[in-house]
C-alpha cells in the first residue's frame, strides 16, 4: 500500500460516490471514510 492518499470533497450530488466507485472498479484501493462516503487510498 502506498503512503499517498487523496481526499474527495464536494457538495451533495457532486458525484463523489460515483467517482470513488468507478476508481475502485478500475483497481484503486478504497477505504471507508467518515459518514456514508468511501475514501480513496492509493
Amino acid at each position: 500500500m502506498s503512503d499517498h492518499f487523496f481526499v474527495v470533497t464536494g457538495g451533495p450530488g457532486a458525484g463523489k460516490t460515483s467517482l470513488i466507485t468507478e476508481l475502485a472498479r478500475r483497481g484503486f484501493h478504497t477505504i471507508p471514510g467518515s459518514g456514508r462516503e468511501p475514501s480513496l487510498g492509493t
